[in-house]
Order: structure tokens, then sequence, then C-alpha cells
């Protein structure tokens, strides 16, 4: 499990192919269903909700539970995506500062399961 040390050591260093951080102040953000996918069909990924990616700070996540529920309503539809590769144990919540943060550890999945994909993104294109 990540803490609140780590969480400073990847602000610190920054977002790379295997970090990366969205504010997601108010709600869970579409544009992490890409992330996800994008470090499932890789060597896996910490997704970090209620750290500012412009800045770099901690914002947290006004509502952590909501937050977390929006997370499996998402990779439960499988009208968004075609396979959930998150458990209960890979979505958890991270007092830094006195603020909430919401970790989600993201494993690479095994190569007969890949690729993990967003079906709405797919659509739109066609």
């Amino acid at each position: 499990m990540i803490n609140g040390e780590d969480i400073h050591r990847y602000i610190k260093t920054g977002e790379s192919q295997y970090v990366e951080f969205k504010r997601a102040e108010h709600k869970f953000p579409k544009s992490a269903l890409e992330t996800i996918c994008a470090f499932s069909n890789s060597n896996g990924g910490v997704l970090l909700l209620g750290i500012d990616e412009d800045k770099g700070e901690i914002a947290g996540v006004t509502d952590s539970k909501k937050i977390i529920s929006e997370v499996f309503n998402h990779m439960n539809n499988t009208n968004e995506i075609n396979r959930n590769v998150l458990s209960l144990e890979d979505v958890y919540v991270v007092d830094v500062e006195g603020k909430e943060v919401v970790v989600i550890e993201v494993d690479a999945v095994k190569f007969t399961n890949k690729p993990i994909y967003l079906k709405i993104i797919l659509l739109k294109h066609i």
C-alpha cells in the first residue's frame, strides 16, 4: 500500500510512465479511464486522484467515497470498458496533510487478457 510519504515522493519526481496525477476534486474524471487502460496494458502504474497534474500540488478530493463508487461504476460498465481490472484492494484513500487522496494501483494484465480498452472512445471514432 502506498502511504503519504510515497505520495510526496511521487509529487517530487513528477508524473511518469508509471505515475499519473488527476485533480479530481469533486468527481472521477473519465480521462482517468484512459490512464487505467494504458497502465494495465503496459507495466502497471499508480493513479493519484486529488493531486493537481499541472502544479503537482495536493488538492485533495471532497468526497472520497463518492469518487471510489464512481471508479467502480465506470469499471464495471461493459458499455464503457471491456474488462474491470481493479479490485477493492486496488483503490483506497490516503490522508496527506489533512487532505484525502484516492490511490488507484493498476497492475499489468496478463498477455492473454489484453488489450484493455475503452468502448466509448472506439464508438466516437466510428
